[in-house]
């Protein structure tokens, strides 16, 4: 049963106007469809109608595709992302008085394979903690850093007391129940402890874009920007200490991000009347149908010519292609995908298989991903030596 979300979680609001509605075609021909919407009364963006919480929780706790990214086979910007982070958090800890940083207690939730805890470990941090709804999240942190994580979520985990320090590191704009997810932060927070806090910055959506509604994922359904930000985690009790705006890039692909710190210090504060501007929501909005057009055209040569084409990769990008683009013309004989959890399920009635299986063959290969695009080709050209015909974006 959709999710309608009919209050804002920053300002009760009621009344919202639609920007966008984006839609999926996913593995295992399941439809998704979601109403990116601006509330009236403050300008917070999220996605309305969407699927129920458990719905989401059910999707993330079997779903690898967060495992694989966090594992030895991730792009080494993800250790730098990880590793700003850390330092971001430790700085902090460093110059406070009594105790020792070391000795303070850390929980990431969402914590996926345990690289950024493992920053906290390398630097000596002895009582630290991974929460995360995948099995296999927890067993690849035990086996490639030495975390513990234990399975749940920020909805689900009740510990017998509270932590010095919680982070949510890509974590906020993933929730469809905000309300309760705040509270269970202030569960999980002691007094005068600290979260750290990252999520897009949707006042810079559009920066150094390449796809076209990135920001609009299959999983993202908050679009935050440091206001609303303020305004969400003051009314549970969270004063800022740092909000920085940055450019996260990860593989090909950047992403403008909002890090933040802050203290519970347990005196909630009330919307103060601060509105978000949605110009620049909407400027996204419309470059991003202009650049869906021009893949459209891109994709429409191998429509022409009706050749088999084996389509590499089934995330955001190829979901949004086949339900909005023109990717669905073409002659797709296969698709493949280097996520374990998709093969053998149909996407729009072809099934998807491993990417060992182009071996030795000469098909053409649609890459379409630009997150992984570079790495895809470098497979196909060094690994496979395919010698097919290969069309990146």
């Amino acid at each position: 049963m959709p999710t309608d979300r009919n209050r804002c979680s920053v300002c009760a609001g009621g009344e919202f106007d639609l920007l966008h509605t984006q839609r999926f075609i996913l593995p295992g021909d399941d439809r998704l469809q979601y109403d990116v919407s601006i509330c009236r009364r403050c300008g917070f963006a999220c996605a309305r109608n969407i699927p129920s919480p458990e719905d989401y929780e059910r999707y993330y706790s079997q779903n690898r595709k967060y495992a694989y990214e966090g594992s030895h086979n991730a792009d080494p910007s993800l250790e730098k992302i990880h590793g700003d982070a850390f330092r971001m958090v430790d700085r902090h800890l460093v110059s406070l008085s009594s105790p020792t940083a070391t000795k303070r207690s850390v929980l990431d939730v969402g914590c996926s394979t345990g690289d950024l805890l493992s920053f906290f470990r390398r630097a000596g941090y002895e009582n630290i903690l991974g929460v995360d709804p995948s099995p296999v999240s927890r067993e690849l942190a035990a086996k490639l850093y030495g975390v513990p994580v234990a399975i749940g979520s920020l909805y689900s985990f009740r510990p017998p007391e509270p932590f010095d320090v919680v982070l949510l590191s890509s974590v906020l704009e993933h929730l469809p129940d905000l309300d309760e997810a705040l509270e269970s932060l202030r569960r999980l927070v002691r007094p005068g402890g600290i979260a750290f806090i990252q999520v897009p910055d949707a006042d810079n959506f559009g920066a150094d874009q390449r796809e076209p509604f990135l920001e609009f994922s299959i999983e993202h359904i908050n679009f935050f920007n440091a206001k609303s930000l303020d305004a969400l985690l003051g009314r549970f009790g969270f004063r800022p200490l740092e909000i920085r705006p940055e450019l996260l890039r990860f593989n090909d692909v950047s992403y403008p991000a909002l890090s933040s710190l802050w203290v519970h210090d347990g005196a909630p504060r009330p919307w103060s009347g601060e509105v978000s501007d949605p110009a620049g929501l909407k400027a996204y909005v419309a470059q991003s149908r202009e650049k869906l057009d021009a893949l459209s055209r891109r994709v429409e040569r191998l429509t022409e010519t009706q050749e088999p084409v084996v389509v590499w990769g089934v995330g955001s990008l190829t979901a949004r292609l086949l339900a909005d683009g023109n990717l669905a013309s073409l002659n797709i004989v296969r698709f493949v995908d280097s996520n374990t959890s998709h093969h053998g399920k149909r996407l729009n009635g072809v099934e998807i298989r491993s990417p060992e299986t182009l071996r030795g063959e000469r098909q053409t290969v649609f890459i379409s991903t630009f997150v992984y695009g570079s790495a895809i080709r470098r497979v196909l050209e060094e690994d496979y030596r395919y010698e097919g015909r290969i069309v990146s974006l």
